[in-house]
């Protein structure tokens, strides 16, 4: 295209500016990209470009050109008209692309302008630019029909023209090729669409299945296709998933001589009210994926009226592996009850995250209840609790482990007594002294705060009732003073807190003292995370307020804050929250003036902030002031400022404590942050007058 004449052309303005001409040269590596290493560019629409022919025979030919443009919004079409001598050729239809990676501004295409029928003789072939003008690196001509040689028809190749409907898949589901048509290119340039008599490489699908080949008229091309992994079980949390024998699927379970069918049996011992028999044997198969670290437990609930051992009629196969346990007696009961169904477990052990098979092998005859198979946290093996993050563990009373603790004399039990005024509707009486022990594996660092709840009907002190130790340290607590209610209630349960303090990673044994006799309600383990004191733990969807006064200051012009300085200020006729507010102002302002809160998020999120504001208490200033800009927000001292979402956050009558709200909003993820505050001058002056903040509200919304 560089060798045309543009004596019919214009170069764009900017091209002449720059000095630059109609011929462009891409610096390496694009100019190898190019047809002889240059291209035709720079020029404006209405520009014409003629070629002239001269054709020796008579000839069908195919004009084609290789253009580029990072204009994507037309198609070749519109942009630029072609004739070849009075015949407008209309190419096929075409849109540029251009990812602009690298700096390539050549996403070079092949433009398929048309065929034309040519006599013998000399003809012109002329480009005109409508409305565009794309990049053209060459023309090419060919005649595929020439003077009287023979030419037959034929496809040279094909190509997917719209893909199928469906090309996310399950396995095990069958290939759909409805809404698939291909493109067949021919040797005469043309090109027709097909939607039927192809074949494909594939039918029932596999999850290694990815690419679909298909075959038409001896050419193959493909299209790319996903195919998930089907799964009877995800586990993605510890929990027990209980298999009831009525209702798996028993495709791979030979049935005893004699049945037709399994035999669905109405059992008032069987875990749902039913089993089944008439099997003998075989396997039930389980696609198992855990996304989390295992421990797989197989309890199995079975019968058989001889006495035969347990061990011969069931193993665990997982990922090819068999597991088997210690067999116990099965047999009928005593009055010849054939449904005396028994338990048992066998043990697998650690299970990776991934994909699991488990088999249940029904090695010989015998009656099903269920089969549980239990995923358990590999932590939690020999402990009570993990903690991995932080929360409060409530024990209520009743479910307590009594067998470190001594009865009352006269009593044989604990006992259990309702309580209209009980955490649970229940306390626990008849007690004497002793300990409740748990073993406690922390993966996280957190402060530990232990909450008794407890009564007794004369005037003891908690603290001569409970403390806490933990490994071997005592903690006790300033006792408050128990006794009935004014109208003798005994059940007047009052609460106290035991403050622990730091526990560190690892493994924990966490006492609770019973020191003298008392009634439990129940105890609460609190795992808190350590908050500084300009801090605040939010709440998802709860709003949680921080008085302004507790914030931290990090870089104020005096050294002051509070007593020493007139930042913090409790002006009786503020009618602030907490009574007392922030006045970062002694009349001297400063650009630097920063304060910084901590705010802990317990999950991702998305937190507003409320922000309660006044110009000043006797202030009579009257200029506009933009609150969004004098109080700049950071989190974590990154990025741009927070965004404000207040519509009209301009004011100039906030005067005599008219206290306003403005709020901001930012995403955070779970953990701690901090939002570094920032007094800026620029609307701060002494026309604006003193901005005063009295307190945050801070809301947190799930992501």
């Amino acid at each position: 295209a560089e060798s045309l004449r543009t004596d019919k052309a214009t170069l764009r303005e900017d091209f002449v500016q720059a000095g630059r001409t109609f011929i462009e040269r891409p610096n390496a590596p694009y100019n190898e990209l190019t047809s002889g290493g240059a291209n035709l560019c720079g020029y404006k629409p209405g520009s014409v470009f003629e070629i002239a022919l001269d054709v020796k025979e008579n000839a069908t030919i195919n004009i084609s050109s290789i253009m580029s443009d990072t204009d994507t919004d037309y198609d070749i079409r519109d942009g630029l008209k072609f004739e070849f001598d009075d015949e407008v050729l209309v190419p096929e239809s075409l849109y540029f692309t251009w990812a602009n990676v690298g700096g390539n501004y050549w996403e070079w295409k092949n433009v398929n302008i048309g065929n034309v029928e040519v006599s013998k003789g000399v003809h012109i072939f002329k480009i005109t630019a409508i409305t565009n003008r794309p990049n053209i690196d060459c023309f090419d001509f060919t005649a595929f029909k020439y003077g009287d040689k023979p030419f037959t028809r034929e496809a040279t190749g094909i190509s997917i023209q719209t893909l199928p409907t469906k090309v996310a898949y399950n396995e095990g589901e069958t290939l759909d090729l409805t809404g698939l048509t291909l493109k067949v290119s021919y040797n005469d340039f043309t090109s027709e669409i097909v939607s039927e008599g192809f074949v494909a490489d594939k039918d029932v699908l596999d999850v290694d299945d990815n690419a679909v080949t298909i075959t038409y008229l001896g050419f193959t091309c493909e299209f790319n296709i996903t195919v998930g992994e089907v799964f009877d079980l995800v586990i993605n949390e510890y929990k027990n998933v209980r298999l009831e024998a009525e209702d798996m699927d028993y495709t791979n379970i030979v049935l005893q001589e004699g049945f037709n069918n399994y035999n669905v049996e109405n059992s008032s011992i069987a875990s749902n009210g039913k089993g089944v028999g008439g099997l003998d044997h075989g396997y039930f198969e389980y696609k198992i994926k855990t996304e989390v670290e295992t421990v797989l437990d197989v309890i199995s609930s079975i019968c058989k009226y001889e006495d035969h051992l347990s061990s011969d009629k069931i193993s665990i196969t997982v990922d090819d592996v068999e597991y088997t346990h210690e067999g116990i007696v099965l047999g009928h009961t005593e009055a010849h009850m054939w449904d005396n169904y028994k338990q048992f477990t066998t043990y697998v052990g650690n299970l990776d995250a991934g994909t699991h098979m488990v088999r249940i092998n029904l090695l010989e005859g015998c009656n099903l209840d269920y089969f549980e198979l239990q995923f358990k946290d590999p932590d939690a093996i020999d402990v009570d609790f993990v903690i991995r993050d932080f929360q409060n563990i409530r024990l209520e009373a009743e479910d307590m482990d009594y067998s470190n603790i001594a009865l009352q004399e006269g009593f044989s039990h604990f006992n259990v007594e309702n309580s209209g005024i009980a955490s649970n509707g229940k306390g626990v009486g008849g007690l004497s002294d002793g300990y409740f022990e748990y073993k406690i594996k922390m993966n996280i660092e957190a402060n530990l705060d232990v909450v008794s709840s407890i009564c007794k009907y004369e005037d003891y002190l908690s603290s001569d009732k409970i403390s806490i130790t933990v490994d071997d340290v005592e903690y006790t607590h300033e006792g408050i003073v128990l006794g009935h209610t004014d109208a003798h209630m005994w059940d007047n349960y009052k609460q106290f807190t035991t403050h622990v303090g730091a526990l560190e990673t690892g493994e924990h044994t966490v006492r609770i003292n019973l020191l003298e006799g008392c009634n439990l309600d129940y105890f609460e383990l609190q795992f808190k995370q350590n908050i500084p004191s300009n801090g605040v733990v939010l709440k998802l969807g709860e709003p949680v307020k921080f008085e302004a006064e507790n914030a931290e200051p990090t870089a104020w012009k005096n050294s002051g804050w509070g007593s020493n300085s007139t930042f913090v200020a409790d002006d009786a006729e503020a009618n602030a929250s907490g009574g007392a507010f922030v006045t970062p102002s002694t009349g001297t302002y400063d650009a630097n003036r920063k304060f910084s809160i901590v705010i802990y998020v317990p999950e991702d999120g998305e937190v507003t902030m409320t922000v309660a504001y006044c110009r000043g208490g006797k202030n009579t200033k009257t200029a506009a002031i933009d609150y969004s800009y004098v109080y700049q927000y950071r989190l974590d001292g990154e990025g741009g400022k927070l965004t404000c979402i207040t519509e009209n956050h301009t004011d100039s009558s906030l005067a005599n404590w008219d206290w306003k709200e403005i709020q901001f909003t930012f995403n955070a993820t779970a953990g701690m942050h901090t939002i570094e505050g920032h007094l800026d001058s620029k609307n701060a002056d002494t026309t604006a007058g003193c901005p005063c903040i009295d307190y945050y509200l801070f809301t947190l919304n799930a992501e």
